[in-house]
């Protein structure tokens, strides 16, 4: 796993070893790590949070600004020692399953949920003050800004050089040599990302 520092030399030297474009590929090789951690579920961005909680009356939760996807949610009342599942739709199923009802005046315990901006809607009013909500989700990786600084995932060094690469002959208006490396950047991606990448699974993300 290199540093920014080491991320940044190798692009330099693809591109003609120029050093005077040094924040333009800074800003490349971030802006790479977020789009390709935006498409993959990499083990190394799988998180879980419990830090919610849903008071009485409540049928409305505000995420995390770290959390991406949204894989499992279960709740925890104050009465019970383990967690109940909450299925996670999407809004028109949600809007199916309740009779078009997307804010419940019926209180209990809430069974299913959806994801809207940055927001968890369930689909009843919470009847039991502070009820933790325990979520297994995928968070964003966290941009690099000093030369020490790794990246969030482990082990897409080579993508990660030649998706910046690829991009910052674009910026160069070089389209055949930024088609070059976005090629070796697909045969890249095509052998390693199993390492690295976990089971698909059912998720939403906050839109």
């Amino acid at each position: 796993m290199a540093a920014l520092s080491v991320l940044r030399a190798r692009v330099r030297n693809n591109v003609g070893g120029r050093t005077d474009k040094d924040a333009i590929i800074d800003t490349l090789i971030n802006n790479v790590l977020n789009d390709v951690s935006r498409k993959m579920r990499f083990n190394d961005l799988m998180s879980m949070d419990s830090s919610l909680e849903l008071d009485t009356d409540d049928y409305s939760v505000a995420l995390p600004d770290t959390i991406r996807l949204v894989e499992v949610v279960k709740l925890l009342r104050d009465s019970q020692t383990s967690y109940d599942p909450v299925k996670v739709l999407d809004r028109q199923t949600f809007r199916d399953y309740n009779a078009g009802e997307m804010a419940p005046t019926t209180s209990g315990t809430p069974t299913m949920c959806y994801i809207a901006g940055r927001t968890l809607y369930f689909n009843m009013k919470s009847d039991a003050d502070d009820t933790v909500i325990w979520l297994d989700t995928f968070i964003y990786p966290v941009d690099m800004s000093d030369d020490a600084d790794t990246p969030s995932v482990i082990g897409i060094d080579e993508l990660i050089v030649a998706l910046a690469t690829s991009r910052f002959y674009m910026h160069l208006k070089q389209p055949a040599e930024a088609k070059e490396w976005a090629g070796l950047a697909s045969m890249i991606a095509s052998s390693t990302l199993d390492e690295v990448v976990g089971p698909p699974v059912d998720h939403l993300e906050p839109s």
